[in-house]
């Protein structure tokens, strides 16, 4: 059985890690949120400014080359009957790009013997591409090879680029490049000079570093956060960006070159993982950044088919080949783009004021710039200056975008708290001036009862006495006495019966159980009201303040049908169940007067001290016209969690 918080208006609201009072720094989320903004704007500056005068410095030095292009050729195909059989022609168009194509076998390209230049290289990074030339005087082809499923040692040219020498006693024959690479991108190949090509490739890893540096630096700050204000959406966000450096660093050609060298093979695993990661939690991350603090997580569903996909592709790369899977994985994380849109989209035009944020970082940065890459990765649109390092500038902008938005909502978070804080606490002030209310016309009820009834009782007593005193003479005062006798014993009553009002001992004496029956018993005898009872109770899973409020709240619905209903008939149920008592009663009286939104009257102080009950035992209850025409009143009250725990203790 679930024990509810025992002081749920505590329980709530944001945790704020504070510091010593001795130490300078503060880890609250608002500070944190406004250094976090601060730092991430900085970087934005920084990562605007460092790779522009970068691509200044480096300007593109190769020079087209074009081609002829023979397509789709068996993999075991050499290059003795690519040049010199009748059974593999090339095409008469001079082609300066080629895009290749999911499954196809092998790409043969021929170039024409180059006047100058010493380096060929293809871009973007390719599994495997092999360079024949013929040298002067040599019957044989000398071949050179690089990709990324080749190893660093067997690589002609140890870069991550696709670099290709070319001989310098090249002989006055075509050379013939073989391309590998069974999924879909768009290749371009250009002439490069040795010195050229050195220049630009140390600017390329200058820029690389620094890029793949802030990317990683934004990743601990998202982690670091997320750790010290226990916040899923940094911590998710942290790892949604762990995966598109994964991503980046084998579309640049590092990952296999640096990072896993001495496993080649890794590289097609690493591309799949990346976009399957970065799709899955990427997914969880928009939904626990739009997520209420009680909304099911059944609700994000359109938002987890896209993961399903990935589970579904994962499970299939047992069974198919590579380039099949990463065809699975991208259609899965086109559907998480559209679904996100529509998702996110849809919530910020219903109000939802994180959906709005998050839609700016989704609208601005992540499509386009997904959009961005694959054109340049696929259809071989050219972006001058920045062309070597957009993918990674995209990634640095996404993640950098999306911390931003994650420090807004944890700003947006801290403002919603400050309001609940502050209605929490109106509501609590206005709770003690109810109590305080009901007190005092509890007070002004007992000294009205003490002043009428006890007080002329005793004021009967008191005169007679004078009386007696004056007559001492007399034998009057033995017929006085049955008199004042009588006017004692009801002023004993009386004060007996409003000691009981205030403290029922009979709780304590016979239990909860008879104390309820004779309430309705005294009910029946004083007011002639026909009552109907049924009670089923554990009182051993109730503490003695849960069992005071369970009796002044059957009191007060009693007192109620007693003094203001005009009934005639009243039937009650107080049943316990595994983890809960329920409490109804219903009266054929006068019915229920106004209420408010929430069911409640809108006045009485018995209806307020019956609320304040409730409330302390985290119950609820209504009020309601009955099936007889009368007030019927329903208590729902959870199990308190100091019941259980003395109960243990007693076994």
């Amino acid at each position: 059985m679930g024990c509810p918080p025992c002081d749920p208006l505590n329980s709530s609201g944001p945790r704020h890690w504070r510091a010593s009072s001795e130490r300078r720094f503060d880890l609250r989320p608002d500070r944190t949120s406004r250094i976090g903004v601060s730092a991430l704007l900085v970087g934005l500056l920084v990562l605007v400014l460092f790779p522009a005068g970068l691509a200044r410095a480096e300007e593109p030095a190769g020079q087209v080359l074009h081609f002829n292009l023979l397509r789709d050729v068996p993999s075991d195909v050499n290059v003795q009957s690519i040049c010199c059989s009748d059974a593999y022609s090339f095409d008469a168009t001079q082609h300066t790009s080629v895009a290749s194509h999911y499954g196809e076998r092998t790409i043969w390209l021929r170039i024409e013997r180059p006047d100058k230049g010493d380096l060929i290289v293809l871009r973007p990074a390719l599994d495997e591409v092999t360079l024949y030339a013929k040298t002067q005087g040599s019957p044989g082809w000398t071949s050179y090879r690089t990709g990324e499923i080749v190893p660093m040692a067997e690589r002609a040219i140890k870069s991550p680029f696709m670099a290709l020498p070319l001989p310098s006693d090249l002989a006055d024959t075509a050379i013939f490049i073989r391309i590998v690479q069974p999924t879909k991108l768009t290749i371009s190949i250009q002439l490069w000079s040795s010195s050229a090509f050195q220049s630009m490739q140390a600017a390329d890893r200058t820029f690389k570093t620094f890029l793949f540096g802030f990317l990683f630096a934004t990743i601990i700050y998202n982690g670091l956060v997320g750790l010290m204000l226990r916040d899923m959406a940094f911590l998710l966000n942290a790892l949604s960006m762990s995966s598109l450096l994964g991503l980046a660093l084998y579309l640049s050609g590092y990952g296999a070159a640096y990072v896993w060298s001495g496993r080649p093979e890794w590289s097609n695993f690493v591309s799949q993982a990346s976009i399957g990661l970065a799709v899955v939690f990427g997914a969880f991350f928009m939904w626990t950044f739009v997520r209420g603090p009680q909304e099911p997580y059944r609700r994000g569903w359109p938002l987890f088919v896209a993961p399903g996909l990935v589970v579904i592709s994962g499970l299939l790369a047992l069974v198919l080949p590579y380039w099949r899977i990463q065809l699975l994985i991208l259609i899965a994380a086109a559907v998480l783009f559209v679904l996100a849109l529509y998702f996110v989209g849809r919530r910020a035009l219903a109000g939802d004021i994180k959906a709005r944020v998050l839609l700016i970082p989704l609208s601005l940065a992540m499509i386009p710039g997904t959009g961005i890459v694959a054109a340049q990765k696929i259809l071989g649109v050219e972006f001058p200056s920045l062309d070597n390092n957009l993918l990674e500038i995209t990634f640095c902008l996404e993640a950098l975008m999306f911390s931003l938005a994650i420090a807004s909502r944890v700003r947006i978070s801290e403002i919603a708290a400050r309001e609940s804080s502050d209605k929490l606490m109106a509501l609590r002030n206005e709770s003690a001036a109810r109590v305080i209310a009901a007190q005092d016309t509890d007070r002004q009820r007992l000294a009205k009862e003490l002043h009428d009834g006890v007080g002329q009782d005793f004021l009967v007593v008191l005169g007679n006495l004078k009386r007696l005193g004056r007559e001492t003479g007399s034998g009057n005062w033995k017929q006085a006495i049955p008199g004042l006798i009588q006017s004692a014993t009801t002023a004993l009553d009386e004060l007996r019966r409003i000691s009981k009002d205030m403290h029922p001992a009979s709780i304590s004496h016979l239990g909860l159980e008879k104390a309820i029956e004779a309430l309705f018993e005294n009910l029946e005898s004083a007011s002639q009201i026909e009552t109907d009872l049924t009670l089923s109770l554990d009182e051993a899973r109730l503490n003695s303040e849960a069992k005071l409020h369970v009796y002044r709240i059957v009191q007060e619905c009693l007192s109620n049908i007693s003094r203001h209903s005009g009934a005639s008939r009243c039937r009650a149920s107080i049943v316990e169940n595994a983890d809960e008592l329920s409490l109804t009663l219903e009266d054929d009286g006068t019915g229920l007067e106004a209420t408010d939104l929430k069911g409640l009257p809108t006045s009485g102080l018995g209806f307020t001290s019956i609320e304040e009950r409730v409330r302390s035992l985290n119950g609820h209850w209504s009020v309601s016209n009955g099936e007889w025409g009368g007030m019927k009143i329903e208590v729902s009250i959870p199990m308190p969690c100091g019941a259980a725990k003395e109960r243990e203790l007693e076994l």
